[in-house]
């Protein structure tokens, strides 16, 4: 599991930010773990994207090089909750 912190570009509409991200999303047949505002980076808003994938992971951060992405590991309680959605998705697809 990878997470993926990802900034709106303060130029964009979050409607038409997240249709680019949706839009990569279908292109390679990924569903996030999570998406979920991190915070905020002086004027920009953070987003994190997280990823059962690793490749993913990293295909996404290339892709979106424009955003700044930064790469890393869930920490203890978010690998937890990411468990936790992984599982419920699995049982919902059964």
């Amino acid at each position: 599991m990878l997470v993926v912190q990802v900034e709106k570009p303060e130029n964009t509409t979050l409607a038409g930010w997240f249709s680019e991200l949706r839009a990569w999303f279908d292109d390679n047949h990924c569903a996030p773990l999570g998406f979920t505002r991190a915070g905020r980076r002086i004027d920009r808003v953070i987003y994190q994207v997280s990823f059962h994938d690793a490749a993913k992971a990293q295909q996404f951060s290339a892709n979106f090089s424009k955003y700044a992405p930064t790469v890393r590991r869930p920490t203890p309680s978010e690998r937890s909750e990411l468990r936790a959605v992984s599982a419920s998705r699995m049982e919902a697809a059964s």
